[in-house]
């Protein structure tokens, strides 16, 4: 939220918004899930976990986070 409101530019704080907003949706998922699971049986659970690219979770992560860090950088 803090570089959202540091963004030089109105387009730096559209996409920092959509990021946002991605990320958002993504802790949201997350959370589902966890409940989910939480609320399972854990013998009904194995079995129904999704392999997951830890890699390319990771370079997501910094792809949300790198336009934003770069403009902060050159300010």
């Amino acid at each position: 939220m803090q570089l959202l409101d540091r963004a030089p530019d109105e387009a730096a704080r559209l996409e920092a918004r959509a990021r946002l907003g991605d990320a958002v949706a993504r802790a949201i998922h997350l959370a589902e899930q966890l409940l989910a699971l939480a609320r399972s049986d854990p013998q009904e659970a194995v079995g129904q976990v999704e392999a997951m690219d830890l890699s390319a979770v990771a370079v997501e992560g910094v792809a949300d986070c790198h336009a934003l860090a770069v403009t902060r950088q050159s300010n």
